[in-house]
Order: C-alpha cells, then sequence, then structure tokens
C-alpha cells in the first residue's frame, strides 16, 4: 500500500513538472486532429469563451517547440503524432493583441498559470525573458512573442514554422505572418470572432472561407453538422475549405454557441446579422 502511495505521489508529481504531456485535447479539438492532413498549412479554430481554443493552440506551440521524441509513450503522444512537426530544433511565433493579452493568457499557460501546471516542461528552457516574450529551449527551438497593435514591418522576418495568432487581428498583421509560412511553415489561429458571417472586425477570416464558397478554382469547401454536443443548445460546426493559389490551405472552424456568447449574438443581430445565424443553426 505505502509503494502504491508512493507511485501515485510520483505520477502527480510528473504531472505538474510535465503537464502537455498528459494533455488531452476536448471537443471539436479531438475532431480537429483527426482532420488534420500533411497538405493543410491554415489551421482555425474559431469558438466562444471556454470552448479550449487557447489551451489546445498553447498544446500545439508546446508540441512544436519539444518535437515528436518528447512524446513518445505519453498519454499525448496521439495527437501529437498527428501534427507535421519538423524533426529538428522549430522557430515559432505567438501573436496576441497587445502585450497584456500576450503575456495573459498566452505567456502565463506556457509558463505560469495559476489554473494549471506550465505547459512547458520543467527543465527544458535554456533562456527565457519574459520583458522580450523569447524562450529558447535546450534542443535550440525558439519561441518569440509578438503584440498586433504595432507596427505590421515589425512582423515581418525569414520563414517560421509555425505562426500562432491568438484572436482576430489586424488583416496587415495576418498577412506580414502569413508570409512567414509561405515556404512550408504553418499557421494557427484561434480566435472568437464577433460572429463567422462577415461581422467582425477584420473580415480576413471571412474572406478566406468566402473565396472557397464563391468557386475560387484554387478552393475546395466543405461544410457539415458535426452533431450536438451534451449542451442542447451547443451546436457545433466544422467547416473545411482549401483555398490558396497554386497550393492548398486547410480551415477548421469549429464554432460553439454557448450562453457566454450570447452578448455577441445580440450585436450581430443589431447590425443586421440576424440571417447569418438563421443559417448556421443545427
Amino acid at each position: 500500500e505505502k509503494a502504491a502511495i508512493y507511485l501515485e505521489a510520483l505520477r502527480e508529481r510528473r504531472r505538474q513538472t510535465d503537464y502537455v504531456k498528459y494533455f488531452e485535447p476536448a471537443g471539436d479539438a479531438v475532431k480537429f486532429f483527426d482532420g488534420l492532413k500533411p497538405e493543410h498549412h491554415i489551421w482555425l479554430l474559431l469558438g466562444g469563451n471556454g470552448s479550449s481554443k487557447t489551451m489546445t493552440g498553447t498544446a500545439i506551440a508546446t508540441a512544436f517547440l519539444l518535437g515528436k521524441d518528447a512524446f513518445k509513450g505519453e498519454a499525448a503522444e496521439w495527437w501529437v503524432n498527428k501534427l507535421p512537426i519538423p524533426d529538428r530544433p522549430t522557430t515559432i511565433r505567438c501573436v496576441g493583441l497587445n502585450k497584456d493579452l500576450l503575456k495573459d493568457p498566452i505567456w502565463e499557460k506556457l509558463t505560469a498559470s495559476t489554473d494549471h501546471p506550465p505547459f512547458l516542461p520543467e527543465g527544458s528552457v535554456e533562456t527565457r525573458k519574459d520583458h522580450e516574450f523569447y524562450i529558447r529551449m535546450k534542443s535550440g527551438a525558439k519561441l518569440q512573442g509578438k503584440s498586433a497593435d504595432v507596427d505590421p514591418k515589425t512582423h515581418g522576418g525569414p520563414t517560421l514554422d509555425l505562426v500562432w495568432i491568438d484572436e482576430e487581428c489586424d488583416g496587415k498583421i495576418f498577412d506580414e505572418n502569413y508570409q512567414r509560412i509561405r515556404r512550408g511553415g504553418y499557421l494557427l489561429v484561434t480566435a472568437t470572432p464577433l460572429d463567422d458571417v462577415g461581422t467582425t472586425a477584420y473580415p480576413w477570416i471571412q474572406d478566406l472561407i468566402d473565396r472557397a464558397e464563391a468557386g475560387d478554382p484554387n478552393c475546395l469547401a466543405d461544410e457539415r453538422i458535426l452533431g450536438i454536443n451534451e449542451d442542447a443548445d451547443d451546436a457545433n460546426v466544422i467547416r473545411h475549405s482549401r483555398c490558396e493559389p497554386g497550393g492548398t490551405v486547410e480551415v477548421e472552424v469549429a464554432r460553439r454557441w454557448r450562453e457566454e456568447d450570447e452578448p455577441d449574438m445580440a450585436r450581430a443581430v443589431a447590425q443586421g446579422g440576424v440571417e447569418g445565424f438563421g443559417r448556421r443553426e443545427a
């Protein structure tokens, strides 16, 4: 009995120091990982507050930093293996709407959240500069955080393996970061837009989907209802759109109708979005 208690204490200690290796995607995030294919280079996870999109984004960024070998034999191995992580140290950028939102939730989830252990495993970081939002791993992988409320030209630079944009930013910021992944990288967007029918502050997300729906020869769209979750009013819609001249882009949209989204829905209705909401209901 003492041995069992000791072993459980060791497991719990490891869950605290290697949290990401025990992380399990929930809800529609599971379907997102199941749907990933090698040709998908842009990933959109859209959902209301509490839909765990930022947690999922943090997990993906951490997996790119650590590499697949770090997850062999771990509980998280199944979803990490679905990610197109290069077999070498990676270079990653995460983008928050401003420095405050870059710090919380992104940086805090990575390094020191009060809600859960940090995603970055204990002992994996070589250099960490919180005031510069910079991390260098012992493996050589690097992560740089950037704010979206600055001159878009500051988002230039070399090709990156992964760019993660958390929440909907200005279109020029998106364009600059998209250029960073044009030579084989990946772009992840986690956002809670006002609505996905054109009433967003910066409608580049909808623009990308509209190109597919308009019959762009370089686009292929597929939309389907995945079903209803345990909450009767929680309808989940996932849409796939491939749209990129000379190639393919995957857009994954997992939309949730939650009580906390009602103020946003009301604003969209006031701006003429009634028909849009009607079309999206399951």
